[in-house]
């Protein structure tokens, strides 16, 4: 298998990827659902920053606690 070959095979398995990954968002927005989509990733989003927040502040408390002794 030469260079031109091996590129020309993952081009072609490139190009499914993306044509399928388009053709399913496509489906999404035409049904609607893209806009669930959207609201799972931002309450994901808005979870793990409240949840690094809080660990911030626990690991603020811990410091000074160290820091005070």
């Amino acid at each position: 298998m030469n260079l031109i070959d091996l590129f020309l095979l993952t081009h072609n398995g490139l190009f499914l990827v993306v044509n399928s990954i388009v053709e399913s968002t496509d489906f999404m927005r035409e049904t609607g659902k893209i806009h669930v989509v959207y609201g799972v990733i931002t309450i994901i989003f808005i979870g793990i920053t409240l949840f690094l927040v809080y660990l911030e502040r626990k690991i603020s408390q811990i410091e000074k606690k160290i820091n005070n002794d």
